[in-house]
């Protein structure tokens, strides 16, 4: 059996890998493997190939970053949309008063 020697990313996922296992998967992805099979059951995610044996899926490493940059920057989106809606309302103005504003 042959041993290759891999870097590995502070949280256990190999640098470089094309293709990843669901562990490492929902690693990078920074969320339980539960909610990762959710979205893979969703369709949101889609299994690359099997192990021969059946054992493990593995997943694009690409397809899985493009969905990490995807929801980042919806949360941005969000974010942005949850701050404007507070200027509107005014919801913080009492708590900004007396604090220097930016000029």
């Amino acid at each position: 059996m042959k041993v290759r020697k891999m870097k590995h990313l502070r949280r256990g996922v190999t640098v470089g890998a094309t293709h990843l296992s669901s562990d490492e998967a929902a690693r990078l992805l920074n969320m339980s493997h539960s909610c990762f099979d959710r979205l893979v059951r969703a369709g949101v995610l889609s299994v690359i190939r099997h192990a021969p044996s059946g054992g493990r899926r593995r997943f694009s490493t690409a397809q899985l970053l493009a969905y990490k940059r995807q929801c980042k920057i919806q949360q941005r989106v969000g974010l942005t949309r949850m701050m404007k809606a507070t200027e509107r309302l005014g919801l913080y103005d009492a708590e900004l008063e007396g604090l220097p504003r930016p000029t």
